[in-house]
């Protein structure tokens, strides 16, 4: 675990499985947009012959499948990115509790504190009990 230049004692943490999926989205996205592109140029260059059909027909054809297809693909990535960006959000930044030195004793201390509870009357000092 790599530690913090501000504060040795408190650990870093490595990030969560939604960083990495939320840093791998942009490639997907360009992937989903290439790979039906590719496809609908390839169909449109070298068409294949159909038997007793129409070269167009096949072309318009290739042409909307890869648009659905990129269009599908796209919706998956968005809802995936969506999610990533929930799990972010509802987890926060880090936060340590603990990150203050505690002094290490057996039982609490006999002195005397303030009460700091709000109130009319006057303040007054209570013992502590142990």
């Amino acid at each position: 675990m790599k530690q913090p230049a501000d504060n040795p004692q408190r650990p870093v943490e490595p990030p969560g499985l939604e960083r990495a999926i939320w840093r791998k989205l942009p490639h997907a996205a360009i992937a989903s947009t290439l790979i039906p592109l590719l496809f609908y140029l390839y169909v449109l260059y070298f068409p294949p012959v159909p038997d007793g059909g129409s070269v167009e027909k096949t072309v318009m054809s290739a042409g909307i499948a890869a648009i659905a297809i990129a269009v599908t693909l796209w919706t998956a990535i968005l809802t995936v990115g969506i999610g990533c960006w929930i799990v972010m959000v509802m987890k926060g930044p880090a936060k340590y509790a603990d990150s203050y030195e505690l002094s290490d004793a057996e039982e609490p201390r006999e002195e005397m504190q303030e009460d700091t509870r709000p109130s009319s009357e006057p303040r007054k000092k209570y013992q502590l009990k142990a």
